[in-house]
């Protein structure tokens, strides 16, 4: 087994963590998704909205978090918006079925 320096290892744990976000604080990210279309659904969208904010920022790669905030914005006659989500979502994860269902509705609208 290797060792690694203290100093290397601290490192390494610290370009792991997000800015400003300290790992045992990340929310989790099923339950903070339910608790958005939970606050979405009760039109709480202000709310929603910024625990979207808060889920992208906090896991930038997950392409699922920018669908259902896309979806938020889709829903609230907002598709500028909504279809930005949906590309960031298509760069992460090509191919995407929800964010293409989702450009394809924009389209349609």
């Amino acid at each position: 087994m290797k060792h690694f320096p203290c100093a290397a290892v601290w490192a390494l744990l610290a370009s792991l963590a997000l800015p400003g976000i300290a790992p045992a604080q990340r929310p989790d990210p099923v339950k903070s998704l339910e608790q958005a279309k939970s606050l979405q659904k009760q039109r709480r969208y202000q709310e929603a909205n910024e625990l979207f904010r808060q889920l992208v920022a906090a896991w930038p790669e997950n392409a699922d978090l920018r669908v259902a905030w896309g979806d938020l914005y889709r829903e609230h006659w907002q598709p500028d918006v909504a279809s930005q989500l949906y590309q960031e979502a298509l760069k992460i994860k090509p191919g995407h079925a929800r964010a293409l269902l989702g450009l394809a509705e924009i389209e349609d609208s």
